[in-house]
């Protein structure tokens, strides 16, 4: 996993950011977008897990500081303006909105569903190391 820069395309009344998830993530099928924004700097968001979903966020504005736990190792990255970031099922993430501009847009290969999320990170510790 790598964020993918989004190439952007200027012109004299604004900017045109393509995104062809189909191009990046071949196999992903969006079902579900929401955005999240309107956080305090600092803010952690998300500190949780999916037992099937996966996820493509992208930083449309602003830092975010994104951890990815797999029960062993901890990924790091920032995403800035333009970057996008696939987070596979049973990784516990976590994001953190640094100066409150920020606006972190989130496409989901599955409806919403309240059973998928593993909340707990102790739970998910025991799930993903089978204890």
């Amino acid at each position: 996993m790598k964020p993918i820069f989004l190439k952007k395309f200027p012109n004299g009344n604004g900017s045109l950011i393509p995104f062809e998830v189909s191009q990046h993530f071949p196999d992903f099928v969006t079902r579900r977008v929401f955005w999240c924004y309107g956080f305090l700097p600092g803010e952690v968001r998300g500190e949780h897990s999916h037992y099937t979903t996966n996820q493509i966020l992208v930083c449309l504005n602003g830092q975010i500081h994104v951890e990815l736990f797999d029960g062993k190792v901890i990924k790091k990255y920032m995403l800035e303006k333009n970057t996008a970031l696939f987070v596979p099922k049973m990784w516990w993430d976590s994001e953190m909105y640094l100066s409150g501009s920020e606006i972190l847009l989130v496409l989901c290969d599955s409806e919403y569903n309240r059973q998928d999320y593993i909340e707990d990170q102790e739970e998910f510790l025991k799930i993903v190391n089978k204890e």
